[in-house]
């Protein structure tokens, strides 16, 4: 993913929720088998561009302060 026009002092942190499994989720006796984690994919921020490595199988959250 690559955004563009963005302000030079950007920070930014995200989340991800992923598995390997297409199919995994969450039970009564499973609770934790799919949860959020910390999103390290960010690969560049630089001259008001923003690049970033998606997993597959993923939603990926950021956040632009």
């Amino acid at each position: 993913m690559r955004l563009r026009g963005l302000g030079r002092d950007l920070k930014v942190s995200g989340r991800v929720l992923k598995h390997a499994d297409m199919n995994a989720h969450n039970t009564f006796e499973q609770t934790e088998a799919v949860k959020p984690q910390m999103f390290d994919g960010i690969t560049n921020v630089s001259e008001g561009v923003l690049m970033a490595a998606l997993p597959p199988m993923s939603v990926v959250v950021l956040t632009l302060t």
